[in-house]
């Protein structure tokens, strides 16, 4: 996939929801997040991210009624009971455009979007590194 080492294991994985937002993927899809030294990778998607294009990363909450919160506590409270889903936005240039998705990594997202955060700036050390 992507050109890379088939037999490279990748040194995490999780479970996410791609929301929306690449050019070439409109929908939202479940999917495995696989996480490189070097790069995310979507599978199934062919959405491959270097750490060190990542331009922002940031988070973003919505809020939704439920239909288990209205079953379980009633019309009227569940209505106005709303969960609130953490999802996780990447902005990024793939080489050709800048490209920003959003996905859902569920109860991981701070997890995984500290994680990312430090992989990034320690891609973009190594690359200031590189130049001098």
């Amino acid at each position: 996939m992507f050109g890379r080492n088939k037999n490279e294991k990748p040194e995490a994985k999780h479970d996410v929801k791609y929301i929306s937002g690449h050019s070439m993927h409109p929908k939202g899809k479940d999917t495995q997040a696989l996480f490189f030294a070097d790069r995310l990778e979507l599978k199934n998607l062919d959405i491959s991210i270097p750490y060190a294009s990542i331009t922002r990363l940031g988070g973003q909450e919505d809020r939704h009624i439920t239909k288990t919160r209205v079953f379980c506590t009633g019309i009227i409270p569940g209505l106005l009971w709303k969960k609130i889903f953490r999802y996780t936005v990447i902005e990024y240039n793939d080489g050709f455009m800048n490209q920003s998705i959003v996905l859902d990594f569920h109860k991981d997202a701070e997890r995984v979007q500290k994680g990312l955060y430090q992989n990034m700036i320690d891609a973009k050390q190594h690359e200031k590194e590189q130049e001098t």
